[in-house]
């Protein structure tokens, strides 16, 4: 991740791509996903990416009240993922982005 939303794509320590604003505040966490990769960030939003820092999907996490994702961990037999916000909630999410529990 970059800066303030931006996801960064490195190969070789080179940078291959950059979605500038790709949040709309600060990338918390950064994880393996079986389409390429995951971010979590402080808009309440996660989104998967392609290898080629293609947004594949997006869905809002938490709302108005709670909107940091702190953690986001893939659950590779279903792939599903969990995710964490800043009021200790922990959700699971189907790998459409449907709340599962």
């Amino acid at each position: 991740a970059g800066g303030e939303g931006d996801v960064c794509v490195y190969k070789n320590r080179t940078l291959v791509k950059k979605q500038a604003s790709a949040h709309a505040h600060v990338v918390r966490k950064v994880v393996k996903h079986p389409l390429g990769f995951a971010t979590c960030a402080n808009d309440g939003a996660v989104k998967v990416w392609s290898n080629q820092c293609e947004c594949l999907l997006t869905f809002v996490a938490y709302g108005e009240d709670t909107k940091f994702v702190y953690g986001l961990c893939p659950i590779p037999q279903s792939n599903e993922m969990v995710t964490c916000d800043d009021g200790s909630t922990v959700k699971v999410w189907t790998p459409d982005g449907k709340h599962v529990q």
